[in-house]
C-alpha cells in the first residue's frame, strides 16, 4: 500500500532542488503549465490532473534527469 512512497517523495524533492539551483529551467517549467491550464481553459492552483503528465515534455524531462 505505501510501497515507493520515500523514493516518490525523493525524486519530488531533488527535481525541486535542481530546479531552485536553475531558475531558466524553473521558468520554463512553470510556463509548461501555464500554458497547459490555459490551453485547456482552466486556471488556478491545484487543476493538474494525471492525464496532464504526458502533456509536460519538460518536467518530464526534469523529473526523469532527477532520477538519474
Amino acid at each position: 500500500m505505501f510501497g515507493g512512497t520515500d523514493t516518490s517523495a525523493h525524486t519530488l524533492a531533488m527535481c525541486a532542488y535542481y530546479l531552485a539551483q536553475q531558475p531558466a529551467a524553473a521558468e520554463r517549467a512553470a510556463e509548461e503549465v501555464r500554458a497547459l491550464l490555459q490551453g485547456s481553459g482552466r486556471s488556478g492552483v491545484g487543476e493538474l490532473v494525471a492525464e496532464d503528465v504526458s502533456k509536460l515534455p519538460w518536467i518530464t524531462a526534469c523529473v526523469n534527469e532527477a532520477m538519474r
